[in-house]
């Protein structure tokens, strides 16, 4: 997937101090993005100046998802801000405010800001932002975007303000990983024919790969637009399911039996557990891992997760799910009413829906 952060001073051509629509489409389409994040983004406004930028560029780079978040009104002209331009449908998206300062220092220039967050399909999290010029903004600003950093799937994105060495992004960086970091030399963003500096970013959360970053030579802009290449494929996700309920199931492509579909798991996730059934509402009990091909049970398509709650997973190694149910076992299920001295841990059918992902007992109840 390739993104792009992209500050296009409305839409100004940089070399002719003009309103340039497609050189600012043809900087997108150049390098193909699959998702871009627009700072200095005109709406529709009484001057004839203040039209729908964000919609226009849609129209022209033929992405077809779009959102504009406004941050402030300009005095006789319109709406500014943040926009957005996916390939991928926008599932949600929302315009968060950035607090102002309350004590203004006289002489400085202030203006409020925004984020822009976006939901895609896919439950893939862009956040799209514009930094104040102030130091006490920007820490506004940092406090706004911690409050909404997804911990997966993640991308942050835009005109920071600030420069790579600057402690005020710091737990940002602590945070999600600055696709930066793949440059093998120094490359800059501002101003775009001769950079000084860098103050542009694009950040993803530490599930997600990096491929390719870069900050290409392009003056359209007063920024140079910087680029990256990711892959949520590579992500190692939660658990997968094996339920009885074939309404819900249904092999991978291209897998037509179990053996392929556990090589599948091995090869694409880094833990799994199987489950006996599907609770909508509540969590769901697992249980190990059978290669009888004769079974008719089949297997959620890790691309539908859906229908199993990431909230009401733990992500567990086989070998450390074996050491939670033995220790669960042995300290509880013992001397719990429902335990049989018949009922070995190599076959814990009749006893292990009372057991949970976290290890815990829930049909536990104590001999007298």
């Amino acid at each position: 997937m390739k993104i792009m952060t992209f500050n296009t001073q409305h839409c100004l051509n940089f070399i002719e101090q003009k309103i340039d629509f497609d050189i600012m489409a043809k900087t997108i389409l150049d390098f193909d993005a699959d998702i871009v994040g627009l700072n200095e983004m005109r709406g529709d406004g009484e001057s004839p100046e203040y039209t729908a930028q964000v919609e226009k560029l849609a129209e022209l780079t033929g992405m077809k998802y779009y959102y504009f978040a406004k941050a402030i009104d300009v005095p006789s002209g319109g709406p500014y801000g943040n926009g957005i331009l996916s390939k991928i449908p926008i599932i949600k998206a929302e315009t968060i405010l950035i607090p102002e300062v309350i004590n203004k220092i006289s002489g400085r220039y202030y203006e409020r800001r925004c984020v822009l967050k976006a939901v895609l399909e896919g439950n893939i999290t862009v956040l799209v932002t514009h930094f104040g010029l102030t130091p006490d903004e920007q820490i506004n600003a940092t406090s706004t975007v911690m409050e909404h950093i997804a911990d997966e799937k993640c991308i942050l994105m835009g005109d920071f303000n600030l420069k790579p060495d600057n402690s005020i992004i710091s737990p940002i960086r602590e945070k999600m990983t600055d696709t930066a970091s793949l440059f093998t030399s120094e490359k800059l963003s501002f101003p775009s024919d001769a950079p000084r500096s860098k103050i542009d970013y694009v950040f993803v959360s530490p599930d997600v790969k990096v491929i390719d970053a870069d900050i290409p030579p392009v003056v359209a802009s007063d920024h140079r637009p910087h680029t990256a290449i990711i892959d949520f494929q590579n992500m190692k996700k939660m658990n997968v399911a094996l339920i009885n309920n074939v309404q819900y199931c249904k092999f991978p492509d291209g897998i037509t039996n179990i053996s392929q579909f556990i090589e599948f798991l091995n090869k694409n996730y880094h833990s799994f557990v199987e489950l006996e059934f599907f609770v909508e509402e509540g969590c769901v009990a697992p249980f190990y891992i059978e290669e009888d091909l004769k079974t008719e049970k089949e297997y959620v398509n890790p691309s539908n997760i859906r229908y199993v709650k990431e909230s009401e997973a733990l992500i567990l190694s086989r070998a450390e799910y074996e050491k939670r149910l033995s220790k669960v076992i042995q300290d509880k299920c013992i001397h719990c009413v429902h335990y049989s001295e018949n009922l070995c841990e190599q076959d814990l059918r009749p006893h292990i829906e009372h057991i949970d992902l976290n290890g815990d007992c829930y049909g536990y109840g104590k001999k007298e």
